[in-house]
């Protein structure tokens, strides 16, 4: 499979003579309760011109969140802007007041966070708060704003757009959602649209359909546009500029093209060779499995119509079987609404299998069985995706570690210390750590104390969901590489449930790809990635990018073209509906088919 390259020609936004906005050796400072002050941005340089996709990367804690929210003055409290100057339209915005930053936030200056669901009202019909901004900014009559909202709707590719603006916002995924706040902001028609993170929950595919709908709009209506995110993938494939962040300062900037192929920095490149790549994977000899999924199918009751009528159920799982064994790292994938996470839940023994059955060890998986579930938890752990969610706020880390060992009879309080010293000993913490809280940790030191918390059981099966998708690459790269070293010593099997094809590349020995909650495809890892079949898979894997770094020490982006398989001779390959068989391919290669009528 050859990547083709997706660099193209674009205008250089250089040569247009002022910029929409422009930062003048800007600086932001944290002042505490005692008065002392910190820096948090210092002295930084940018601008943006009309037309462009300027993009700001680094890691987490480089300050290009704080810049991205000082433009639009909504700095958190005990930040302020100590210096430099920030020019929109001809205005010095660091002078400006709440009264005129009203009128140019939404009209002049766009913002799109992360996490739609926090910017957008639960309590609130979509079409109550599309409107909001345009009765804020123009005197339009009721249609008006009806008929631009279901205009933009319908260019943001929803289904129907009617339905939409009498809807709430948990009634879309988060891709859906992410559309609906793009076209609440581009209604406006602003100048700038600064967007933060605004594809980092997504998966791929989603992903990849967000951010074309955001260059096109913004092209279409001539919004310039800055991308702050910690994916330089994307930054290959979209932007035209960028500015490289560390420590609040821009230590590299310029055409992406030059920044990237090139780098000069050091931090630079750190960030390029972080990324994730496939490495060699030891071959494992076949072995009892640990775990074995037979033809599970998991139904979800619907809503009924009538008080009295049936309800519609909703298969989320269905039919679906593999095994994991000793020392293996078996990968489950899909997009958003494919299944994966609620087989996981399976697994776990958090929600009982409708049909078929779970089995660890040869025993069966009871949620209704209390005894058993409490043995085999013994043995299967789980790494959650965001640990400051999944890790008690009043515990210290030596007691969040500690916590599995109350179950284990035998200890007594010197040897669980013991274990607990080893196991964050093991994840690359210190003592120093043992006495603090979450919240005084980093995002990857408190994803290392999760996983210490699981491996102090030594289990023979831990499930990673999503463990490293909220994490900046260069901490990404750290965890991963920490629970490669953590396998080879400890012989952990791994069934790692994500949405990002380039850490699936990097980790597994086996893949497994989930649609519409059935495997449409499964096989080795070199086999899905090097020779894919179902269709599905090849638009997961063609909506990805590869960071590749050349023999000169240069690196390219590049987006994955797999080449098209043909099914089997009167065969098609299963579209989703109806039933299908898991046919080989090659030898441990199965693609999902169904067979044509004569």
């Amino acid at each position: 499979m050859m990547p083709m390259s997706l660099r193209v020609a674009r205008p250089d936004p250089a040569e247009k003579a002022r910029p929409i906005i422009g930062v003048d050796a800007l600086s932001i400072s944290l002042r505490n309760r005692f008065g002392e002050t910190r820096s948090i941005v210092n002295a930084v340089d940018v601008s943006v011109h009309s037309g462009e996709i300027r993009a700001i990367v680094g890691e987490s804690g480089s300050g290009k969140t704080m810049l991205a929210r000082s433009l639009v003055k909504l700095l958190p409290p005990g930040m302020e802007i100590t210096d430099g100057r920030i020019e929109f339209a001809g205005s010095d915005l660091t002078a400006a007041n709440e009264t005129t930053m009203r009128s140019i936030r939404g009209r002049g200056i766009g913002f799109v966070f992360q996490e739609p669901m926090l910017s957008l009202n639960p309590a609130l019909r979509i079409g109550d708060q599309m409107a909001e901004g345009l009765r804020l900014h123009l005197n339009l009559s009721k249609e008006e704003i009806r008929e631009r909202s279901l205009a933009m709707l319908h260019r943001v590719r929803l289904k129907d757009p009617e339905a939409a603006l009498e809807a709430y916002p948990h009634e879309f995924s988060g891709g859906m959602r992410q559309r609906i706040m793009l076209a609440s902001v581009l209604m406006l028609e602003p100048k700038l649209l600064i967007a933060d993170e605004p594809t980092t929950a997504l998966d791929a595919v989603i992903q990849r359909d967000v951010l074309d709908i955001m260059v096109e709009l913004t092209r279409d209506l001539g919004t310039a546009l800055l991308l702050i995110t910690h994916d330089l993938g994307l930054v290959g494939q979209y932007a035209n500029t960028v500015s490289v962040m560390r420590k609040g300062e821009v230590v590299e900037q310029g055409h992406v093209s030059d920044v990237i192929s090139r780098p000069r920095e050091e931090y630079t490149r750190n960030l390029l060779t972080a990324c994730p790549k496939r490495r060699p994977r030891s071959i494992r000899e076949q072995s009892t499995p640990v775990l074995e999924i037979d033809k599970v199918t998991l139904l979800y009751a619907g809503k009924k119509r009538w008080p009295f009528s049936a309800s519609t159920g909703v298969r989320a799982v269905s039919d679906v079987s593999f095994d994991v064994r000793p020392g293996e790292t078996v990968s489950v994938v899909g997009e958003s609404g494919s299944g994966k996470t609620s087989l996981g839940r399976v697994i776990l023994g958090l929600r009982a299998a409708t049909e078929g059955q779970v089995r660890f060890r040869g025993k069966p998986v009871d949620p209704n069985d209390r005894v058993s579930m409490r043995q085999m938890r013994r043995s299967l752990q789980v790494v959650f995706q965001d640990p400051g969610s999944s890790l008690d706020p009043r515990m210290r880390v030596k007691d969040l570690v500690a916590e599995g060992l109350r179950h284990v009879e035998g200890l007594d309080a010197k040897e669980k210390l013991a274990r607990v010293l080893t196991s964050v000993a093991d994840v690359g913490l210190d003592e120093n750590f043992l006495n603090r809280f979450p919240h005084e940790l980093s995002g990857g030191q408190r994803q290392r104390v999760a996983i210490a918390r699981a491996i102090v059981m030594r289990p023979e099966l831990i499930v990673l969901d999503e463990p490293v998708s909220a994490l900046d690459v260069t901490i990404q790269a750290q965890v991963l590489d920490l629970l490669d070293e953590l396998q080879r010593r400890y012989g952990f099997a791994y069934l790692f449930v994500s949405h990002d094809l380039g850490v699936v590349e990097q980790v597994s020995d086996r893949v497994v790809v989930m649609y519409r909650g059935r495997i449409v495809e499964m096989g080795s890892r070199d086999q899905l990635f090097d020779h894919p079949q179902h269709p599905y898979t090849r638009r997961l894997l063609a909506a990805s990018a590869e960071i590749q770094q050349q023999t000169d020490g240069s690196f390219t982006i590049r987006r994955r073209s797999p080449q098209e398989a043909a099914p089997p001779p009167g065969q098609s390959f299963y579209d989703g509906a109806g039933s299908y068989d898991l046919m080989p391919a090659t030898d441990g290669h199965l693609v999902a088919v169904t067979r044509n009528e004569a």
